[in-house]
């Protein structure tokens, strides 16, 4: 008896119509991030259970063995048309969270986080050559594909990861006209990641952007239409002025990150001094706004640093007014931030780690770091940051505070903490 051809106690159902052609792909050849991909049609077929815990076992496994740790395995873009099927059947359950698993399973691990257009030239010049090491990769069996890839020259898995990525990536672009069609869903939640996903795709920018542009519409919810505006300006495509002045935090940051996105220092200034607002506001005031489920202080940040290098200074006194103003934990995030900004004007951190190696915006950093209390998490507990642990610094604030040079002293910041953000 085929166990997933018949309904049965278990809770599966199978249309004979739909996925007919799973059986068909050699699974025993492909490698998802944990091992062969021999139990991937098993768990497709689950996510048509009538039980909806045994789906969201399904969305969770496939998510987690076929991308790991970032990484796309093999078996991703094989498995993505399957998706796709199963997404264009209007009975199919959870269609916006199956949605969800198939831009996981397709989204590039150099693609921009927070989410950005993916630099699909860039990872189409870098799979060049992959299909032959692929083709000449050995059989699945346990371990092989992962012995395989680290025999090759780096150069080599580079190339190969590149084409690994490319074609699942491919896979979905090929799907692109079916999930535009899920615009006009009468699920708004469909609706809104069907967006999300258009918005990585800027090769197909001049066929998503007039239906995403009807989407437009001030009764959608805050999260839709967030996501709609911000997926218009990241393809490139205009965004009026008009959605600033809206009354809702997120559509407020999506219409500005839209407009830096597509006008860059032609952006107008309301758009800039809303992100710079944002950057420098605490940030656990916002912690419920997300576009693209990134908290838009965070995101706002990020995006001005991107798109408006020229904003750097600007940029970096806000953030270190948001590191000011928020509490442990969430002024972890701003950290990170901060750190990128604060490593563009020199590429690694310095070595030895002494005070005079630190360049002007690191040793703002510290010695904000060593003066805000409530930075830091409650003693005894230590301070995890891969940023101190990459330039060397100490874990808790009294060895922080010791690191500062006692003729500065930490009572006194030369970034400008005091003066009104934005």
């Amino acid at each position: 008896m085929r166990l997933f051809g018949c309904r049965h106690v278990w809770g599966y159902w199978h249309d004979p119509r739909m996925l007919s052609g799973l059986d068909d792909v050699d699974w025993t050849r492909l490698c998802h991030m944990e091992g062969s991909a021999t139990q991937v049609p098993a768990y497709i077929r689950m996510l048509r259970s009538e039980d909806s815990r045994m789906r969201a076992d399904a969305r969770e496994w496939l998510g987690s063995r076929m991308v790991h740790q970032d990484t796309i395995g093999e078996a991703s873009a094989y498995a993505t048309p399957f998706l796709l099927e199963l997404l264009a059947d209007e009975h199919c359950p959870d269609r916006a969270a199956l949605l969800d698993l198939i831009i996981t399973n397709s989204r590039p691990m150099d693609a921009p986080w927070p989410p950005g257009p993916v630099p699909v030239a860039y990872l189409r010049s870098q799979a060049e050559g992959g299909a032959a090491l692929m083709a000449a990769k050995p059989t699945a069996a346990p371990g092989a594909y992962f012995a395989y890839l680290i025999a090759l020259q780096v150069e080599d898995a580079d190339r190969l990861q590149s084409f690994v990525e490319l074609s699942a990536y491919d896979a979905l672009r090929a799907g692109l006209p079916l999930v535009r069609t899920l615009l006009r869903s009468e699920d708004p939640a469909l609706r809104e990641r069907a967006a999300y996903a258009l918005a990585h795709f800027p090769e197909e920018a001049d066929l998503s952007l007039p239906p995403l542009s009807a989407c437009l519409r001030p009764d959608s919810t805050g999260q839709e239409l967030s996501t709609v505006i911000a997926a218009i300006g990241m393809l490139g495509g205009e965004i009026g002025r008009h959605w600033l002045l809206v009354d809702k935090p997120e559509v407020r940051f999506a219409s500005a990150a839209a407009l830096v996105h597509a006008l860059g220092a032609d952006a107008p200034d309301a758009a800039v001094r809303e992100l710079l607002r944002l950057t420098a506001c605490d940030q656990s005031s916002v912690r419920e706004h997300r576009v693209f489920g990134t908290r838009i202080g965070l995101y706002a940040c990020d995006v001005l640093r991107r798109w408006r290098p020229d904003l750097e200074d600007e940029l970096f006194a806000a953030a270190m007014r948001g590191l000011a103003a928020t509490p442990y934990p969430d002024c972890m995030g701003v950290l990170g931030n901060l750190a990128e900004i604060a490593r563009t004007d020199r590429p690694s951190p310095p070595t030895p780690m002494g005070w005079a190696g630190y360049t002007a915006r690191q040793q703002d950093l510290i010695k904000t770091l060593a003066e805000l209390p409530g930075a830091w998490p409650p003693a005894p507990a230590r301070f995890h940051s891969s940023t101190l642990r990459r330039w060397g610094l100490p874990a808790d604030r009294d060895a922080m505070r010791a690191l500062v040079p006692a003729t500065l002293g930490v009572e006194t910041l030369r970034t400008g903490l005091d003066t009104p953000a934005g």
